[in-house]
């Protein structure tokens, strides 16, 4: 019996998690070796990383709603809002360079 409700709550905890995947590119160059974060509401840091020589990334979330992802390039931090769900969310953004400020676009 107990190990059937140990099997039900990792379950449980497993469903909740949200997995977000995806690529950073500036034009046509993929972006890899780019640290960033993932903050929640609260502004707290939930994820740091970095992309993939690729500029691909994943990480999961623990659930699901809106949060930041705040990437760190030439020497400044262009944000975007993400949203999880139960299923992945593919997010593919672009570096564009506006009145000399980094801004985060989702392709």
């Amino acid at each position: 019996m107990r190990r059937c409700i140990a099997l039900a709550v990792l379950s449980a905890g497993l469903a909740s998690a949200a997995d977000i995947y995806g690529t950073l590119r500036e034009g046509t160059n993929v972006r890899g070796n780019i640290p960033f974060q993932v903050l929640d509401t609260a502004n707290r840091t939930i994820v740091n990383g970095r992309t993939e020589s690729d500029g691909s990334f994943r990480f999961s979330l623990p659930g699901n709603g809106r949060f930041l992802l705040r990437v760190s390039y030439a020497g400044q931090s262009p944000t975007a809002d993400i949203y999880s769900s139960p299923k992945p969310v593919q997010y593919d953004f672009e570096l564009v360079l506006r009145d000399r400020t980094w801004v985060l676009m989702r392709r």
